[in-house]
């Protein structure tokens, strides 16, 4: 889920081993600091501000992939393996953040 929208969805083993939507690959590739005095590293928003949702995919003002087709609408849930559906226009592409 992001920004209370379906984004990704699967079998855990198969989510977590083949992300396909860059939000699900953002947080496999987050890490807490163990030191507090450590500042967290986060992605830079695109100009919009997080509780502005347009008619596009709601990851787009954070997401490294973003093109301007992802800005006019919500991509659909797709397949990406079996039982495991994405919404995201490069599900299937072989693009990936990392």
């Amino acid at each position: 889920m992001y920004h209370g929208r379906l984004v990704e969805e699967g079998p855990v083993g198969e989510v977590l081993r083949n992300p396909a939507h860059p939000y699900t690959e953002f947080l496999l590739g987050s890490e807490l600091p163990v030191d507090p005095d450590v500042k967290p590293v986060t992605r830079p928003v695109r100009g919009e501000h997080m509780l502005q949702v347009g008619s596009g995919c709601v990851f787009g003002p954070r997401c490294p992939l973003r093109v301007d087709e992802c800005d006019h609408n919500q991509p659909d849930l797709v397949l990406a393996g079996p039982a495991h559906v994405a919404a995201c226009i490069f599900v299937g592409s072989g693009k990936h953040v990392a």
